[in-house]
């Protein structure tokens, strides 16, 4: 078990190297090797003086899982943190989660493995082509802990924001069908049609970088909204000029600066087709969407 143990931790020590801030041990309660109090053996990578989660905080943090020595998840590769609320430990299924015991132990730049040996699950539970052999390995570095007042605060802006940009797109639909936005609109040979709300001071995206955008979507027939990033609070992140996306969105970021709010207006065709996406775009459904150019993720910063 021990030599199992060290050889995991070694490889998921790249978790913990480039993309995490390795800073000096601080003198901590719990030991910087032992086991969890549910039988998961763990071991900290770097460790903070901060105060750690508690029920009702919201982590974000940094996740890579392993089966055995093959990466089969990655937040960073996602280039998205994940977020959790701190449930009670009665509200959690049995056995209790190793990833969920590891964030209840750690706090802001904390880095720390975690391992669930699968030696006491029935092979019906596991999933297909894992044994009780198998082992599963969570590293993990937390970047950041909310009270729960602080996460409510945060929920009311969002919500605050999300029906702002709701009723902009409302007005500007209204104008946009009355007609009164003609010359403020620039039409594109594919018949797009936006307007640059506010200009961003950064650059135009090239292709194959990634991106992050803010967005409200909404059906040019009634206004309904169908998606957006507020709700969650997670931009979304894509790979621009990859076909990941409807092709107007490909096409409207060729246009953007980093920094940039735009009101645009698309034609079914350059989005879902005449197929829509039901159950929430009907067939040839011309959309309008608020799009903000958040950042252009750059790996060598």
């Amino acid at each position: 078990m021990r030599v199992l143990f060290v050889a995991l931790v070694v490889l998921a020590l790249g978790s913990c190297s480039n993309s995490l801030d390795n800073k000096k041990e601080e003198a901590q309660n719990l030991p910087m090797e032992g086991i969890t109090s549910s039988g998961y053996p763990y071991i900290f990578h770097s460790r903070n003086s901060g105060e750690p989660a508690k029920v009702g905080s919201r982590v974000t943090y940094h996740q890579k899982i392993q089966l055995n020595d093959s990466s089969i998840y990655s937040s960073y590769l996602q280039l998205q943190p994940k977020k959790a609320i701190m449930p009670e430990m009665v509200n959690l299924p049995d056995p209790v989660p190793p990833d969920y015991e590891a964030l209840m132990m750690m706090a802001p730049g904390d880095c720390l493995t975690v391992i669930q040996q699968l030696d006491t699950f029935s092979a019906s539970v596991l999933p297909r082509g894992v044994t009780n052999k198998d082992s599963f390995t969570y590293t993990m570095k937390v970047l950041r802990i909310q009270d729960s007042a602080s996460v409510q605060q945060e929920i009311n802006t969002i919500k605050a924001r999300e029906k702002t940009v709701s009723d902009t797109v409302a007005l500007f639909l209204k104008d946009y069908k009355k007609g009164s936005l003609k010359g403020q609109l620039t039409k594109t040979d594919t018949g797009v049609e936006y307007k640059i709300l506010k200009k961003g001071s950064g650059q135009i995206p090239e292709s194959g970088q990634f991106v992050k955008v803010n967005y409200s979507g909404h059906l040019q027939s009634d206004g309904s909204m169908f998606d957006n990033t507020f709700s969650d609070a997670q931009l979304f992140t894509f790979r621009f000029d990859r076909r990941r996306v409807i092709p107007a969105w490909d096409e409207m970021l060729s246009y953007m600066q980093e920094g940039d709010k735009a009101i645009v207006f698309i034609p079914y065709e350059q989005a879902y087709g005449v197929a829509g996406k039901p159950p929430r775009i009907p067939e040839k459904s011309n959309l309008v969407f608020f799009m903000e150019l958040q950042e252009i993720v750059r790996f060598s910063q």
